[in-house]
């Protein structure tokens, strides 16, 4: 296993909030993921997670 940069682990609620724009913090988890993606920020998301939002 190579050890590479460090990586933000991103809550399920947080894509939901992303991709569905009519929930409540819609514009916060836009917000969140526009700076992750203008500092080339690693994202991750737990594999439990990936069934539910993806």
């Amino acid at each position: 296993m190579t050890v590479a940069e460090n990586a933000i682990v991103v809550d399920k609620n947080i894509w939901l909030d992303f991709y569905l724009h009519e929930r409540p913090l819609h514009e916060e988890a836009a917000r969140f993921i526009r700076v992750a993606e203008k500092y080339n920020a690693n994202l991750g998301t737990p594999a439990d997670a990936v069934n539910e939002v993806f």
